[in-house]
């Protein structure tokens, strides 16, 4: 599989080191880079007074230094030329280079149609307690709310959930279907009145590359720094309550050479938005009290850095680097390297930190980009007016730090060595790496992405097919992912990551042996036109008929491609391959040799062999270093000298040609969703929907195979596992063809059953659906035991690995309590490791015979398409026809007891402090009323939640509010991820506890003005039309996965939200939320804790069985559930709230 522009299926393996920074109002939005732990930026207090918004004072903000003064130039725009941009791409550019220096992207999207809520704009300002400095004095004197007082530090992060930093995917399933999910439920509604968010994102030509010695983490030190508050706007929660209350979101990451920070808002308050967010760049505050805090915050995103594989990894490869490089940094930072010696106030640091704002954040360092609906002339005016203040270092241009006097990093011996690392999950992994000279020159020619694509291939005569035959690999990732650690001004990366099985773990030499010889035959046959063109034409295509990323991750991308790329090439540069020079890629495939690789092996067996004696200071990673064995090298060379077993890819056939759209609909005859089609077929459900909106020769199929036997034992739920995971492994030397031109097949076990999905160009996705159905029929015929034992052992692995995740048993456990019908990841890992291949060939074989088919069929395919190959696919694989009498069993909910109920879990980690507390409120089965209250009430708890637990009490990195739809029972929850060696559980359940009273208080101290401001604006944000097929679908399909069907789900959502009175949510949350007598609070509070210095030992033994180990608290009135099982046998359960078997009535296509 490739890297990069081709797929990032690397990431699994290695993640660049990019930390970022999003605030408690961007939900659960993802980082671009999920390796990354996410901090926040600052919230509101609970009750604020209401101040004026000010109008904006546009004088240039003059900053002192040491060593000069930044100026406010005053001079001409000077217009670039502007990007080139796809043909189907309908948004308007401009390129300007600002008197002060800044390079600006205008982006006007001028086919946003807008609808404005019942909300006068500056009353909305007006109800934010937001100021300028200038009316704070006159209007707030004598108020202690703001300013430099105790609580000037109130920060970060409202991010939820845990990022999982392997990216490896979960063995479970989880709740309602993915709708167990964030407070706002950022779904899209397509609606003529709906409006695309607008966006900014701001990229400094400066990263962790820029750190000084003494100073490990200043540049990520300073990104959490800049946005709590600045001269004009000194309120340091105020910008990010500006946004939640618009609908938008802010974010920041710092990278080696760049630090990006971006949001999103309402079209309609877009401008005063980047008045606030200028003045963080021209005049942050930086105050010492706001100092202290981030230092914890930033010292708790390293905590729970520790346990990740890939941050482990990434330390130990930068260690590599020669003496005296910034790429041997310890870019993280923490509370250690964040003090200075004889400055316990910190006053030495905030003047080290301010030196190095006033250093490195100038605006000839800056680049921009704005994207709206305005047109291009009154963004331009918003950008030199409110951008221009952001000061230069002085009237010439600044001259980014150049790293490349330093010489090459990893022309050492100690980086041309094999290392053996003991990981924290249980894996097998081979990456081999080679530090090239850096190709940021040659991204017309793209050299490593020529490479890579035919390392990664996984078709016939590929590296991957082979080591798959001899069942010594299961996957394999290569390239270079563009990131800050695998590409900047140094060097580039180019590294294959493999991941192992049993029998390629012992015969590793020749894995390695087996991946020269194929980098041998690239180098005889030298650069390939053919397959160069091929990529060329692959990639054009993909280019031409791209979807609209959102705007928030489009302008961030942009703002980095500027500080990378030409002008004209902003858009392309990443994507597009310009010119065929094979010197150059000779160049690169030439330097993968034997005596200048990196080889890194991760194996947990090293543990228990005690041969890894290092240990990596910062993330205390065990490993050891040795020389390459000669006699390894010696049987490479044998290897490479045989007859090649390889060959290079034969000419696509999948690559399509017929671009042509079918007849649009007219719209008096389509319906806004999909509707269901007739059809007398037994068992057989199809919902089409044609494209009427984004006009793209592109079609997306979901197929779902619901049957009974699927989850009726924790063994068949381990088996719908295995025959996912083994039919892709079957099926990819055939398809990768297809993948690479486009196309896209996932094969996934969901709660019923097998869910099949292909998408991508129309004209030749038929193709790819025969070759699906066809291995399918076949499927038992064709496994083979050798490949089963290594997916299971993978499998086995997998649950192991899950148990050890706090974040990932919590939700498993809670669910466990719950679910009447939910098989723990503990239960399926016993399961597991009894079954055989003959098991796995009996249960496909009855699941064929026994599924129902529910389909969804949208984009360039017509009804009539649409319907033939959905009964050609169900007709194929149920040859024999289908058995008649199967019921599918209704999914059936606890009801939690009255009062409190703790579950208290021991984590498997044995040398992991993290931990964490989710307080689950249940309310009852559900209805469009009640989702609605609960949705407002959790919108307006999340600012404050995390203010409090998080901002004030720095009780762990991430503390956020959920609202959950648990299969039609609602609820929501309160989740602190902390340490174990920090707080103990109960203490964080008080603090929970404590919130809920103060949050009550602020529940009474609302008004309905405020009330209908957020009301509003939730409504705004399920008017935002979706960007994409892709996303219109993924909507819909969740409403046929769910079995609810609710199409219209966002507009009856859209009419309840404004019937909702204050009163209704302070009845509702007094009812549900709160503790006293008569009250109907049903609270199950979930706890996995880490173990601290004190704890024993609770590992997870491969041989043996595992076991929870519940933990109880001696002294106190508390019931503590000792057993999973414990509500099912003795609580109310709900009655069946959803029909697997009940559908909506046909309606008209």
């Amino acid at each position: 599989m490739q890297r990069n522009y081709y797929s990032l299926l690397i990431q699994r393996f290695i993640r660049p080191l990019k930390f970022s920074c999003m605030s408690a109002s961007s939900g659960k939005r993802k980082v671009k880079n999920p390796r990354i732990s996410k901090v926040s930026l600052p919230t509101v207090p609970l009750v604020q007074k209401k101040r004026k918004f000010a109008e904006f004072v546009e004088n240039p903000i003059i900053m002192d230094k040491a060593e000069g003064e930044k100026k406010s130039c005053i001079g001409k725009v000077v217009y670039l030329a502007n990007p080139v941009k796809s043909q189907n791409d309908k948004k308007e550019y401009r390129t300007l280079l600002l008197p002060n220096g800044m390079r600006v992207l205008l982006i006007s999207d001028p086919n946003i149609s807008e609808t404005e809520p019942d909300l006068d704009s500056s009353k909305g300002v007006d109800n934010m307690a937001y100021s300028s400095a200038e009316e704070e004095e006159s209007e707030a004197e004598g108020s202690d709310e703001e300013g430099e007082n105790d609580d000037c530090g109130e920060e970060e992060d409202g991010s939820e959930g845990e990022t999982d930093e392997e990216s490896e995917p979960d063995p479970d399933s989880t709740e309602s279907n993915g709708r167990d999910s964030g407070l706002t439920r950022k779904s899209k509604q397509l609606s003529k009145d709906g409006e695309r968010m607008a966006a900014a994102a701001l990229c400094v030509n400066i990263g962790s590359f820029s750190d000084p010695p003494d100073l490990p983490g200043l540049a990520h030190f300073l990104e959490h720094m800049v946005f709590m508050g600045s001269k004009k706007y000194p309120i340091e929660n105020a910008f990010d309550e500006f946004l939640k209350t618009y609908g938008g979101s802010s974010n920041a990451s710092t990278d080696y050479e760049t630090t990006t920070f971006e949001f999103e808002i309402h079209q309609r308050y877009f401008h005063q938005a980047l008045a606030i967010f200028a003045e963080f760049f021209a005049s942050p505050l930086l105050l010492p009290c706001s100092m202290k805090r981030e230092k914890e915050a930033i010292d708790s995103e390293f905590q729970m850095a520790l346990p990740s594989d890939s941050c482990r990894k990434q330390q130990l490869f930068a260690s590599l680097a020669k003496d005296g490089h910034p790429m041997t940094n310890f870019t993280w930072g923490n509370s250690s390297t964040l003090n200075l010696a004889g400055d316990p106030e910190g006053v030495k640091l905030n003047q080290r930190l301010r030196l190095f704002w006033q250093e490195h954040y100038t605006a000839d360092r800056m680049t921009l980009v704005l994207q709206s609906k305005h047109d291009l002339n009154q963004l331009e005016e918003w950008a030199t007016s409110i951008f221009q203040g952001i000061p230069s270092i002085s009237d010439q241009p600044a001259i980014p730090p150049s790293f490349k006097e330093l010489g090459f990093p990893f022309d050492t011996l100690r980086f041309k060595r094999v290392i053996k690392i003991v990981p924290v999950k249980d894996v097998h992994q081979l990456c081999l790496s080679w530090a090239l000279p850096s190709q940021l020159e040659h991204y017309r020619v793209k050299p490593l992405g020529y490479i890579s694509w035919l390392i990664g291939h996984e078709g016939r005569g590929s590296l991957l097919a082979y080591l798959r035959q001899k069942v010594w690999a299961l996957d394999l990732a290569s390239g270079n992912d563009e990131s800050g650690s695998d590409h900047n001004s140094t060097y580039a990366l180019f590294s294959i990551n493999i991941s192992l099985t049993e029998r390629g773990m012992a015969e590793i030499e020749q894995v390695i042996g087996a991946v020269f010889q194929y980098i041998n035959m690239l180098k005889i046959q030298g650069p390939d036109e053919r397959i160069w063109r091929e990529i060329q034409t692959i990639e054009d295509l993909s280019f031409r008929y791209a979807e609209d990323s959102p705007p928030v991750e489009n302008v961030e991308a942009l703002s980095e491609h500027m500080h990378k790329y030409s002008p004209v090439d902003y858009i392309t540069g990443d994507t597009l391959v310009f010119d065929f020079y094979p010197d150059v890629i000779s160049k690169c495939i030439n330097a993968l040799q034997m005596d200048n690789v990196n080889i890194m092996i991760l194996s947990k067996d090293f543990e228990s062999l005690n041969i890894c004696n290092q240990v990596e200071p910062w993330f205390q990673t065990r490993y050891e270093a040795k020389d390459i064995p000669d006699e390894w090298k010696q049987k490479w060379s044998k290897i490479v000298e045989e007859e090649s077993l390889f060959a290079i890819p034969d000419p696509n056939p999948f690559l399509a040609s017929d671009f042509s759209l079918l007849e649009p609909p007219s719209a008096t005859t389509v319906s806004s969703v999909p509707a269901k089609v007739d059809c007398f077929e037994s068992g057989f459900f199809l919902w089409y929907r044609p494209d009427s909106k984004f006009r793209i020769p592109k079609a997306v199929l979901n197929f779902y195979l619901v049957t009974p036997i699927a989850v009726d034992s924790a063994r068949n739920a381990v088996l719908l596992e295995l025959l996912a995971k083994m039919l892709k492994h079957q099926l990819m030397e055939k398809v990768y063809d297809a993948l690479v031109a486009q196309l896209e097949l996932a094969i996934h076990h969901y709660d019923r059953g097998l869910v099949i999905k292909v998408s991508g160009f129309n004209h030749k996705l038929h193709l790819l659906i025969s070759a699906v159905v066809e291995q399918f029929v076949k499927f038992e015929q064709n496994v083979v035991v050798e490949v089963f034992d290594a997916l299971r052992g993978q499998q086995e692995k997998a649950y192991r690995n899950f148990c050890i995740k706090p974040t990932k048993l919590v939700t498993d456990a809670r669910l466990a309590l719950l679910h009447t019908t939910h098989w723990s990841i503990l239960e399926k890992s016993e399961a597991v490791k009894s079954l055989t291949l003959n098991d796995l060939k009996l249960f496909s074989t009855r699941l064929k015979e026994s599924f129902d088919l529910k389909c969804l069929v949208q984009g360039n395919y017509s009804k009539e398409q649409a319907l033939e190959v959905a009964l050609d696919f169900k007709t194929k694989l149920q040859e024999k026809g289908r058995l008649d009498d199967h019921a599918l069993p209704p999914i059936r909910i606890c009801q939690v007891p009255l009062g409190n109920k703790y579950c208290r879990i021991a984590s498997f980690h044995p040398s992991d402090f993290n931990s964490v507390a989710v307080s689950y409120y249940q309310v009852g089965p559900t209805n469009m009323r009640q989702t609605a209250v609960m949705e407002i009430l959790v919108n307006l708890m999340e600012e404050p939640v995390f203010d409090i637990l998080r901002t004030r009490e720095q009780l762990g990195y991430n503390v956020y509010a959920t609202l959950r739809n648990t299969f039609g029972v609602l609820g929501f929850s309160i989740t602190v991820d902390f340490q174990a060696d920090k707080f103990s559980a109960s203490h964080v359940d008080e603090r929970i506890e404590a919130f809920l009273n103060q949050f009550n208080l602020n529940l009474k101290a609302m008004t309905e003005d405020d009330l209908q401001t957020r009301v509003q604006s939730l409504i705004k944000l399920k008017q935002v039309p979706d960007v994409s097929l892709d996303e219109e679908v993924s909507r819909n399909w969740n409403e046929i996965l769910s079995e609810e069907y609710l199409f219209d789900r966002l507009q009856q959502e859209i009419e309840q939200l404004p019937l909702v009175s204050l009163d209704e949510i302070r009845s509702f949350f007094q009812q549900y939320g709160l503790a006293f007598k008569g009250s109907e609070r049903r609270k199950l509070s979930m706890q996995v804790i880490g173990n601290s210095k004190q704890n024993e030992d609770h590992s997870l033994e491969e041989d043996s069985k595992t076991k929870l180990r519940f933990l109880a608290e001696d002294g106190k009135e508390v019931d503590f559930i000792h057993d999973l099982s414990e509500l099912r046998r003795t609580s109310v359960i709900f009655p069946p709230l959803k029909t697997f078997n009940g559908l909506p009535p046909t309606a008209n296509v």
